[in-house]
């Protein structure tokens, strides 16, 4: 059992006798020691749903007055605007484009600032995304208007009367683990709405996992326009002295730079991004609202990932172990998979965005301005775990070879090798090659791994 070391704890009956938050006012150990509040669900697994584990930084920037009292804009299926959990019917709505290998491969040789002129605009999201990180000053008008979840969003933002009736995606409540600023006087009201929300969507078997995100509009009470809330669900980050439940999860509130930044590159480059910025390992599990500017896609313009399909696999991970590249699924990414690779040419250079192995001890990062890979490393770590934020394949290759890229890995391989690999990724089954330095291997895992590898300083 955890040594207490907490301030307070209080117990909100969100749902009477259905959900339930022990709140806790308490700080984490750090450099400069991180007031938070902490809501802990009780609740959540009845429907299925992992319990979650909320932690929001306080601040006296407010004078001690308490977070607005923010409730759920009643628009549409309770104001939820996109969302996309690790078990969803399909990845976010993002990436896969199609781009010649050689043009990955030289561009990236000489590198280049911009991806080649030849390289076909990406549609959806993705268009809009990539056009921003070049500096574009708007989407090209040849990118098609974009559906479903995005034009609600687009409807919401042009002022429409209401939300369209329809039926948006899941999303998941696994006890959260998210840390947001607030006053000191008294812990934020809105988070208990937020949880009143995830608990309706459970009921209803709407549930994510780690590696998912859920985007929300909330409103305040005295203000019309709708206030952005994106949600990243992670694999627990232990909490010093706080009793966290088993099997739960952990909530980081995404700023909109964030959101876009983790819709274009993954959340493994994302946390990679939090774990340089405030030097804890593998990412702290408090969010400060309003959160410092961490990240910015214009700034990682010029990576490999900008030239080449990409979806997010959040049932995987990828690491360095020893000499070899192991890059672990879980059964639930073969039907993923199939979808990813049925949208794809047959020789198409594709990189899987995964999730964070729980096990690892150190993890890749990427300085775009020096085009320079550096790692996030605990100081007691092996390097027994690299964990990486892409695993790129590159077909139609000469012969094999595998290697860290930027903040990920890459698998060059012949046709033949890359047919075989595809089709074993429908499958579930594994699959080695060997190269002449480090080699590369596919297998398939289930179920948790592990406690979480943590480190600050």
């Amino acid at each position: 059992m955890a040594k207490q070391a907490w301030d307070e704890v209080s117990t909100a009956q969100v749902i009477p006798g259905e959900l339930t938050a022990q709140i806790y006012r308490h700080t984490i150990p750090y450099s400069q020691p991180v007031p938070c509040w902490t809501y802990v669900t009780q609740g959540l697994m009845a429907h299925q749903q992992k319990e979650l584990v909320i932690t929001l930084k306080r601040t006296d920037a407010t004078g001690g007055e308490k977070a607005p009292d923010f409730v759920l804009r009643p628009v549409g299926q309770d104001a939820i605007l996109s969302n996309c959990a690790a078990g969803g019917d399909k990845a976010p709505d993002s990436v896969l484009r199609p781009v010649g290998q050689d043009a990955i491969l030289s561009n990236s040789a000489a590198g280049g600032a911009k991806a080649p002129d030849s390289v076909p605009r990406p549609v959806g999201q993705d268009a809009i995304l990539s056009n921003c990180a070049a500096g574009g000053a708007k989407a090209p008008d040849s990118v098609p208007k974009p559906v479903g979840q995005d034009a609600i969003l687009s409807n919401c933002a042009a002022g429409g009367d209401k939300a369209p009736d329809f039926v948006l995606k899941p999303v998941g409540q696994d006890a959260i683990l998210s840390n947001c600023a607030a006053g000191e006087a008294k812990a934020p009201d809105f988070v208990l709405e937020l949880l009143k929300h995830i608990f309706r969507l459970a009921k209803q078997g709407r549930t994510v996992d780690a590696g998912g995100y859920t985007s929300m509009t909330l409103a305040g009470a005295a203000k019309k326009e709708g206030l952005p809330f994106n949600l990243l669900y992670l694999d627990p980050i232990p909490l010093p002295g706080i009793p966290v439940p088993s099997p739960a999860l952990t909530v980081r509130f995404m700023s909109v730079e964030e959101h876009g930044f983790f819709q274009a590159f993954g959340s493994m480059r994302l946390i990679a991004a939090w774990a340089q910025h405030y030097h804890y390992v593998p990412a702290p599990p408090w969010s400060e609202m309003p959160a410092p500017q961490v990240v910015s896609v214009e700034r990682f313009q010029t990576s490999i990932l900008n030239k080449t399909a990409r979806a997010h696999l959040p049932q995987s991970t990828v690491n360095l172990e020893g000499k070899e590249i192991v890059f672990r699924l879980q059964p639930g990414a073969r039907a993923a998979l199939a979808g990813h690779l049925d949208q794809l040419p047959p020789l198409q250079p594709v990189a899987f965005l995964p999730n964070l192995d729980r096990q690892a001890d150190s993890g890749l990062a990427w300085i775009p301005e020096q085009n320079q890979t550096a790692m996030n490393i605990t100081p007691t770590s092996r390097r027994s775990r690299i964990a990486g934020c892409f695993m790129l394949f590159i077909p139609a290759q000469q012969a094999v070879s595998a290697r860290v890229f930027e903040d990920g890995f890459a698998l060059l391989l012949p046709t033949e090798t890359w047919e075989d690999i595809r089709a074993a990724m429908v499958k579930g089954e594994a699959r080695k090659v060997n190269t002449s330095g480090t080699s590369w291997r596919m297998e398939w895992k289930e179920g948790d791994s592990g406690p979480i590898t943590t480190d600050h300083r």
